[in-house]
């Protein structure tokens, strides 16, 4: 995850911690493809980054900002 990004986003929510009531990670795709497909593994990054990474900032978010009321 961008170091960059979560230090932003921390920003804008404020040093006060739990303070957000909901956190949504709506980041998501697919890239179809095969194993014969020479673009496959990087279709497989841009996926992780995509869905993984951008699931971990979220919870990462939550963690710090997510109300618990």
């Amino acid at each position: 995850c961008s170091e960059q990004t979560l230090t932003e986003l921390n920003q804008l929510l404020g040093q006060t911690p739990h303070s957000a009531r909901l956190i949504v990670n709506a980041a998501g795709g697919w890239a179809g493809g095969n194993l014969k497909d020479t673009e496959f593994p990087e279709k497989c990054r841009r996926m992780w980054e995509t869905n993984v990474e951008s699931s971990i900032l979220a919870a990462l978010i939550a963690s710090s900002h997510l109300s618990s009321k």
